[in-house]
């Protein structure tokens, strides 16, 4: 129990302890899976317009972008992909779902921040039916982009937050944050290592030197700096991210350049699909160390 009250007041101390209370609006990012029990077969043009959004998707990143996934009284399951197809399926009135999976920040797929304007809408959506809206932010919180959770950037708050990586700086945890709404009792949730007490200490300690050392306004200080100067450097298809949550889209190989950077420069980055150099640097990072990293970025795009 100790533990337990510790986690709720380093999380109160964070983010306000409104944060942990359900407000109107909620927090949301692009769709990954909706499933919906029964509907009329919607129209063909959703269908072969989502398909054609996988194959693009698959050819562009090398994997499935976030995608909406609806279980037709059919029995079949019709899939629209992105901002655009939820858009379209929205005007059509195919938007009564129970609940939608989201990321503050795509990660994986190559550091894509949906639009705030987006999120606000996609969250008045989900709240006049009913739908419940989950936010991923496994990597894209605990002050990876200059905010406790990316989501805060659009003023919303979700039905349900997960989180895990920076949540124990590298010890094994996850958790789950759900709103007022939920009736949280004995029996629904079932976990094998739930409530070990280790790492729950280790997540305290996490957050306590996050509030210490002022980690999360580091990461948005150094971050803000960090993407003002990668704008700079002409040869790049796109910079993306927010924080310390960055993605580089380059012109060629990003495995080859990022294999240059570990080797030539010792620098290690992380990839995404064919070209994206993925940056998730501590969020202690500090501006001299990001001007090594920007110097030796600067040499091998030259």
């Amino acid at each position: 129990m100790a533990s337990e009250r510790g986690l709720g007041k380093g999380l109160g101390a964070l983010l306000g302890d409104a944060a942990l209370q359900s407000q109107e609006g909620g927090s949301v990012s692009l769709p990954l899976a909706q499933v919906e029990p029964g509907l009329n077969q919607p129209r063909k043009h959703f269908e072969e317009e989502a398909l054609a959004d996988l194959a693009e998707s698959i050819r562009q990143h090398g994997m499935i972008q976030p995608l909406t996934v609806r279980r037709l009284a059919s029995g079949y399951y019709q899939i629209i992909a992105g901002e655009r197809r939820w858009r379209a399926a929205k005007a059509a009135g195919l938007d009564q779902v129970p609940a939608v999976i989201i990321e503050g920040i795509q990660g994986v797929a190559g550091i894509h921040c949906p639009a705030d304007d987006f999120l606000r809408e996609l969250r008045t959506a989900a709240s006049e039916t009913g739908t419940q809206l989950i936010l991923d932010e496994i990597q894209s919180g605990y002050g990876r982009t200059g905010r406790f959770f990316a989501h805060q950037a659009a003023g919303i708050r979700p039905d349900l937050i997960t989180t895990a990586k920076g949540m124990g700086n590298g010890f094994p945890i996850g958790g789950v944050l759900i709103a007022p709404h939920f009736e949280a009792r004995p029996g629904l949730l079932g976990t094998t290592f739930g409530g070990n007490h280790l790492a729950c200490a280790a997540a305290i300690a996490v957050l306590d030197v996050m509030e210490r050392d002022g980690l999360v306004e580091n990461a948005a200080t150094v971050g803000e700096y960090l993407l003002g100067e990668l704008h700079k450097i002409g040869g790049l298809k796109e910079v993306r991210g927010r924080g310390l949550m960055i993605g580089i889209e380059l012109d060629g190989s990003g495995s080859e350049f990022r294999k240059r950077l570990l080797f030539e420069k010792h620098i290690f980055t992380g990839g995404a699909g064919a070209s994206t150099v993925r940056l998730l640097p501590a969020l202690c990072l500090t501006r001299e160390l990001a001007d090594r990293f920007l110097n030796a970025f600067k040499e091998l795009v030259r």
